[in-house]
């Protein structure tokens, strides 16, 4: 299979991924633990054992209705995740990896949220690992010239799954939506 076609598949199986993580974010913030269970269990195919499908989220019993009120209106205002990139790199351990720099589903903010590597595996994909944007250098990996000293210049913070101090070499970028937060410009445009 060609490169172009592989990053086309990569970008699919991304947005098929934000659309079902939607889901769950607005079943969390919605508080209905039904829809909830449902779309962790949809979540389940995209992931590697490693990479946890849930939130975390631990359902309150005793919740006023001017709170559940006002769950209920941001979990309407909940938005897919924006994909504003993807690199593939080529790591010397774990082969090819692609990285997917997500937003949030929290409109209006802009800019890098997670970014979410993942592996071609038996003719599909799976997520491996799961970082944060790392907001002290705002994922350029440099803070003041110099290395950043919160994520130490990877520009990401690990989450969850592998566990990577590099992520190899740079192979491809394909840049999909720019943030409109003027912070994250500088790394969306530096390749």
């Amino acid at each position: 299979m060609d490169k172009k076609n592989q990053m086309d598949r990569v970008v699919a199986f991304v947005r098929d991924f934000a659309r079902a993580d939607l889901e769950v974010e607005v079943a969390r913030n919605s508080m209905d633990f039904a829809a909830y269970s449902r779309g962790v269990q949809a979540l389940r195919p995209f992931l590697a054992d490693t990479v946890s499908p849930g939130l975390g989220f631990a359902f309150p019993s005793d919740v006023d209705e001017d709170t559940r009120k006002l769950l209920e209106a941001q979990a309407r205002e909940l938005r897919s995740r924006v994909l504003f990139k993807v690199k593939r790199w080529e790591h010397p351990r774990e082969g090819r990896l692609y990285q997917a720099y997500l937003g949030s589903p929290i409109p209006d903010v802009g800019g890098y949220s997670e970014a979410r590597l993942i592996k071609p595996v038996h003719g599909g994909f799976k997520i491996i690992g799961r970082y944060s944007v790392c907001l002290a250098c705002f994922a350029t990996g440099h803070h003041g010239g110099k290395r950043c000293p919160d994520c130490y210049a990877p520009g990401w913070n690990y989450r969850e799954g592998l566990r990577l101090k590099t992520f190899g070499k740079l192979i491809e970028t394909r840049r999909l939506e720019p943030p409109t937060n003027p912070s994250y410009l500088p790394e969306y445009e530096s390749d």
